[in-house]
């Protein structure tokens, strides 16, 4: 068959029709299913296909009683809910996919990874392309790994749903995350970090040139930006990376808005004020303050790049409570389509250091700033489970991963 790509799927354009979530590991039932992810399931209950995919290794599940062998049974008993809740299944679909690792796929005995199943980020281990044939591409990265943790099973996600729908599968050349691209028009933002690791993978027998090439030809865009490493602008006497290591991926302080009236691209920015951050490490907090001004500012200026960027900044919350903590509203999900501008965000449960009253008024903030570019704002909650992800570096986007959208 003669595939024709055209470019990887937009962030911003096209209206949302089809999600990715992954099921979490220490559920058991349909109803907690539902219970886990009703948020997300009402967020899109209008028109939308959400699969799940689910680990299924009978000799685990028959000995713990966990998730049903018969993935065909737990379905119907999904649907049977979301029917009960008042979601109509002309328009609104849950499916789930198997994620099963064999001992026979290329793994010896003593290789075997102890992680098979898929972890929450479904973000990362692949990317989606739109092609003119109609059979859409699942871009597969050259090696994926999280951290320093190889997980076999997120490795395994794209091949997974090219097995079980009519999505095409396709080794990229180069090393990409997911949560470190986002695609606009014609062009896509890539976080820096992303050539060092190429380089690095590649044993360095590849140049920047060449591997910019290999990823604007395998995501169809005409033109990349690169966004700075934060490492790069961090003080010796910074904390941790791992505290560093919440803003390594670009959805976690850029989201994209499409394009204006004037013709600029409308970029959100994140921005820590005394309002949004606090009881943090005062260099840490200076230098993620000085890292995000300086993002912002370089896309003001269009640094490296022919496209003209509106620059709007938004709240993200950084706080410690024995830990650092990071509640991002740019990991959010955009649609537009026709006349309706739509945005997806997490909403964020009050905790002991973070009051009722200063969470609304960071989230009222952050609704003000999409409302004025006409963006209708839909909070997603997630029953206090984003305060969870904020721990883990992660919100709303780095969980779902949107596999397809209805064209303009």
């Amino acid at each position: 068959m003669s595939v024709r790509p055209t470019k990887a799927l937009s962030d911003v354009y096209g209206k949302i029709q089809q999600l990715l979530l992954s099921f979490p590991h220490n559920l058991c039932d349909a109803q907690q299913l539902f219970d886990h992810y009703h948020g997300i399931f009402e967020a899109f209950k209008n028109a939308a296909n959400i699969l799940i995919l689910v680990q299924r290794e009978p000799a685990r599940i028959e000995s713990s009683g966990t998730i049903p062998t018969n993935l065909g049974q737990l379905e119907k008993q999904l649907d049977l809910i979301l029917s009960e809740n008042g979601f109509d299944d002309t328009c609104f679909k849950v499916e789930l996919l198997a994620h099963f690792l064999d001992r026979d796929e290329g793994f010896q005995d003593k290789e075997r990874p102890k992680k098979t199943r898929p972890s929450e980020w479904v973000q990362d281990p692949f990317l989606v392309l739109k092609a003119d044939s109609g059979h859409d591409i699942l871009l597969e990265s050259s090696t994926f790994s999280r951290y320093n943790s190889h997980q076999a099973g997120d490795q395994l996600i794209a091949d997974r749903i090219a097995a079980q729908t009519k999505f095409l599968l396709k080794p990229l050349p180069v090393y990409l995350e997911g949560g470190n691209i986002l695609v606009g028009d014609d062009f896509c933002l890539i976080g820096s970090d992303v050539l060092e690791k190429n380089l690095i993978v590649s044993d360095e027998s590849s140049g920047l040139l060449q591997i910019e090439n290999q990823i604007r030809n395998a995501l169809g865009v005409e033109q990349i930006v690169w966004i700075q490493n934060i490492e790069d602008s961090c003080s010796p006497l910074a904390p941790s990376p791992v505290s560093l290591a919440k803003f390594m991926h670009i959805d976690m302080y850029i989201t994209l808005g499409g394009k204006l009236s004037n013709g600029k691209e409308l970029i959100f920015v994140a921005e820590i004020s005394e309002l949004s951050g606090w009881n943090v490490h005062p260099c840490m907090l200076n230098d993620l303050k000085d890292f995000l001004q300086s993002v912002a500012d370089n896309l003001s200026k269009k640094q490296n790049s022919s496209i003209e960027f509106h620059v709007e900044r938004i709240p993200i919350i950084l706080f410690n409570s024995g830990e650092d903590i990071v509640m991002s509203y740019n990991n959010c999900l955009i649609e537009r389509y026709s006349n309706h501008k739509n945005v997806y965000l997490p909403k964020f449960a009050a905790e002991e250091e973070l009051n009722g009253e200063r969470i609304i008024a960071i989230e009222n903030m952050v609704k003000m700033s999409f409302e004025r570019f006409g963006y209708c704002v839909q909070m997603v909650d997630f029953d206090g489970y984003f305060n969870y992800l904020a721990r883990k570096f992660g919100a709303l986007r780095c969980v779902t991963k949107v596999l397809n959208r209805l064209s303009n």
